[in-house]
């Protein structure tokens, strides 16, 4: 019983953590969507929700949920990407379990096409896989879709999946699918 209470608390103290994590953000101009890759925030997260989770079988933690990074807060953007500086981004958006300790994020860096193959190094060599309690992820791959990148870190069979999930995903929606980089594991 007090299993079943903590779960639910913990439920609500992270939906309550993502609404405040969106919050204090304008929403951008219609037409300063990036020229390649995913449009929207929105559209990013329906990718991954519609487009990858679906195709990847059965190693999806238990309710996911998305959340786009403040980037003008440093703490969250080191938290979720172990990045200290933001040029060059336009968008973060992360995909992680809402409910217990599993060692597994999504991330997808909307960049401004300028330098995105640093980006993704640097999101590499700085992506924490030991930020959760008593867990760690095993393995981290990533890869650049146009002038974005998708980061995912977790178990090794999990990892392999949602990629193979993303790049068969990504081939319908991007021009350029760039080659998974083996980071950890």
């Amino acid at each position: 019983m007090k299993k079943r209470i903590f779960t639910l608390i913990a439920a609500a103290l992270m939906s309550l953590t993502a609404l405040t994590a969106c919050g204090g953000e304008e929403a951008p101009a219609e037409d300063a969507a990036p020229a390649e890759g995913l449009p929207s925030v929105e559209e990013v997260m329906s990718f991954i929700e519609n487009d990858v989770y679906p195709n990847a079988g059965d190693v999806i933690p238990m309710m996911t949920m998305s959340i786009e990074v403040d980037l003008a807060d440093p703490d969250s953007v080191a938290y979720y990407t172990g990045l200290t500086d933001t040029t060059g981004i336009d968008h973060i958006v992360v995909n992680e379990s809402g409910v217990g300790s599993f060692a597994y994020s999504f991330i997808y860096v909307m960049t401004d096409g300028t330098n995105t193959a640093d980006i993704q190094t640097k999101l590499g060599e700085s992506v924490d896989p030991i930020k959760w309690v008593c867990v760690q992820a095993d393995k981290i791959a990533s890869v650049q879709l146009d002038s974005d990148i998708v980061l995912i870190m977790g178990a090794p069979e999990q990892v392999d999946a949602i990629m193979g999930a993303v790049t068969t995903a990504a081939a319908d929606k991007f021009e350029v699918v760039g080659d998974v980089v083996n980071v950890l594991g």
